[in-house]
């Protein structure tokens, strides 16, 4: 079978970034499949174009059956009107090559932006090729709750939002509370499909010793406490450098930050003007690095914002979290907490409270013993929930099915 597979924030394992599409279309391309993976030359996470020999190498180490389709995309540094040009000038450029290709029987279209998945579709009429549409964010809800006033440009993400439900022939989603929201919307249940964020745990098996990671890095002796992800608002990470002010007078305490974004020059001016000395930024690391990294530390932070939104969210970095072992202290509320606490691998604690993210740190700090639990309690919900290659088997079904049912109608 033919798959279009399209993402404007897809990248390799080789670069910063989420690799599910990539690990997606790896997984069918070995099954047989054809896959074109539509991606941007632009990484999105490091703000810059990637340079064409790392292309040629994300190229060279894909499997025979998956085209990596590189489209330019206009360059930004935050969120302002570049960013808008960059989700257009993706869009329309995914459009005009895709209009000359021989269309396949499938294209599975990625939000967040909805842009690019209303180009899938109409792509996907020019073929004609049953449309798939996958929901990895809630647009525009999310930028309401970050604080998104534009009435006109939320009530056009709105009409284009339902616009994709409705003539999408399925709808992917990575949790349980944006299916119940989609639900709720109307959208029928058996159009709605779950298929949670995860990771391939083979990349998780060969791991560079924690000692070498700990000593190229600079981490000797020290407790490290690590946040790996993207550095932007709605990651909420003042508090991580507040608990390392909380901590400044014990050497035993490292804080690091790795990831980017447009946080990261204020998070690094807030640790410098507090003076503290146990705080470290590292910037992106791709996938091929990450692993042994997280590997490598104590204890691992995950945080957002206060958005009532971000409950229903699973982000990327909780199951990379996982696939190492270590324990998380985390301030995410709602699928996150639910996920963390069941498993038993970690600690919840109060939001935008930097006291209480220390306790969690510190309880773990005085109890090593718990270590192996974690490991043992991470690596069983990986294997149950989060294994991203029965997570592909789940997608070869939800593509590979015929379309027998019209779509919904929309909304008068």
């Amino acid at each position: 079978m033919d798959i279009w597979i399209i993402n404007h924030y897809a990248v390799p394992p080789q670069v910063s970034g989420g690799t599910r599409h990539y690990d997606f279309g790896t997984e069918l391309a070995c099954r047989g499949h054809r896959v074109v993976l539509w991606l941007s030359t632009f990484n999105h996470h490091q703000r810059r174009f990637l340079s064409p020999a790392e292309r040629q190498r994300a190229e060279e180490k894909s499997p025979p059956n998956l085209e990596l389709k590189w489209i330019w995309s206009y360059p930004h540094r935050g969120n302002d009107w570049r960013r808008v040009l960059n989700m257009f000038t993706f869009s329309l450029l995914l459009l005009w090559h895709g209009m000359f290709r021989r269309k396949p029987d499938v294209i599975l279209a990625s939000s967040p932006h909805l842009l690019a998945p209303i180009a899938g579709w109409v792509l996907s009429l020019l073929g004609p090729s049953r449309f798939i549409l996958e929901v990895r964010d809630l647009w525009p809800d999310a930028l309401v709750a970050m604080g998104l006033r534009n009435r006109p440009a939320i009530w056009l993400m709105r009409k284009m939002e339902l616009f994709l439900y409705y003539r999408s022939q399925k709808i992917i989603v990575l949790s349980e509370g944006i299916r119940e929201r989609l639900i709720a919307r109307g959208i029928s249940p058996d159009r709605v499909i779950l298929i949670p964020n995860g990771v391939y745990l083979e990349r998780y098996r060969i791991l560079h010793s924690p000692e070498t990671v700990r000593h190229t890095f600079g981490f000797n002796g020290r407790f490290v406490c690590l946040y790996a992800g993207a550095i932007g608002p709605i990651n909420g990470l003042e508090v991580v450098i507040k608990a390392a002010w909380l901590l400044r007078e014990s050497p035993d305490f490292l804080f690091v930050l790795a990831g980017d974004g447009p946080e990261r020059k204020r998070l690094e001016k807030m640790a410098c003007e507090y003076s503290l000395a146990n705080v470290k930024f590292l910037g992106s690391l791709s996938k091929e690095v990450l692993p042994s990294l997280l590997n490598a530390a104590d204890v691992l932070l995950a945080c957002s914002a206060p958005v009532e939104l971000f409950r229903m969210v699973r982000p990327n970095k909780l199951f990379d979290y996982l696939a190492v072992g270590r324990p998380i202290v985390s301030n995410i509320d709602g699928e996150t907490r639910k996920i963390i606490e069941d498993t038993g691998v970690g600690r919840h604690v109060r939001k935008d409270d930097p006291q209480a993210m220390v306790e969690g740190i510190l309880y773990y700090y005085r109890h090593p013993e718990e270590y192996e639990r974690v490991r043992e309690n991470a690596w069983k919900f990986l294997r149950d929930h989060g294994d991203r290659r029965q997570h592909a088997l789940l997608l070869e079904k939800v593509l590979c099915e015929p379309n027998h049912s019209s779509q919904e109608p929309s909304p008068a």
